[in-house]
């Protein structure tokens, strides 16, 4: 809200406000697209719905050119370890060391994950597309035990994979569809593997960040 009036008061030209799809909740056989219903089940969810509303109603009242990014499951370097947040990272980084793959649940449910350069690469070009709301996800969902084979392949790590009594926040196998936001100049340039290879590279030579 702060920013909100900030923009208000000085007339700022556009707005930016970086939500989440974890607003539609939990998962469902369709893909969500930005018409979905939201329904956020846990604390962060409900958090950025709740700053959703407050745009929307500002951008009503007052007139305010502001888009709302939702944003799936970012990954790359520099990525802080918070947690569990930030599964691939993690993984890299256990990996990387040799240290225990943790897998919360069997490895069936799936994520969409989006390299951090393509969110960024939207988020510019966001200054000259309709405002609006837009999913920005990869359009492509994978296993968390494929995503595990994955990164262990490509470190070439010793760690071993250890399947732990799943989480009450899991969401199960999640899709979204990032069709508006591809019709906007969204394009996505890193696949899953792409990825993080980029992002195994970076952390083999700035091993500080491990």
């Amino acid at each position: 809200m702060n920013f909100l009036e900030i923009i208000k008061k000085h007339k700022i030209k556009k707005f930016i406000f970086i939500s989440s799809i974890a607003v539609y909740g939990k998962a469902k056989k369709e893909k969500f697209d930005e018409n979905s219903v939201t329904k956020p089940e846990f604390s962060y969810g409900i958090s950025k719905k709740c700053a959703e509303d407050y745009v929307e109603y500002y951008s009503k009242k007052f007139k305010l050119n502001c888009s709302v990014i939702r944003v799936g499951n970012i990954y790359g370097p520099f990525q802080p370890k918070i947690g569990e947040v930030g599964v691939i990272n993690i993984f890299i980084k256990n990996a990387l060391k040799n240290k225990l793959i943790k897998i919360f649940g069997k490895g069936n449910q799936s994520r969409d994950f989006i390299f951090i350069d393509d969110v960024v690469n939207f988020l510019i070009k966001c200054k000259s597309i309709k405002s609006n709301i837009y999913n920005l996800v990869s359009g492509n969902s994978i296993k968390i035990i494929s995503l595990a084979k994955l990164i262990k392949k490509i470190t070439k790590t010793q760690s071993n994979i250890k399947f732990f009594k799943e989480r009450l926040e899991e969401v199960g196998n999640f899709r979204a569809s990032s069709t508006l936001a591809k019709k906007n100049k969204l394009k996505i340039s890193f696949n899953i593997e792409k990825g993080i290879k980029k992002t195994v590279q970076f952390y083999e030579k700035n091993k500080q960040f491990l």
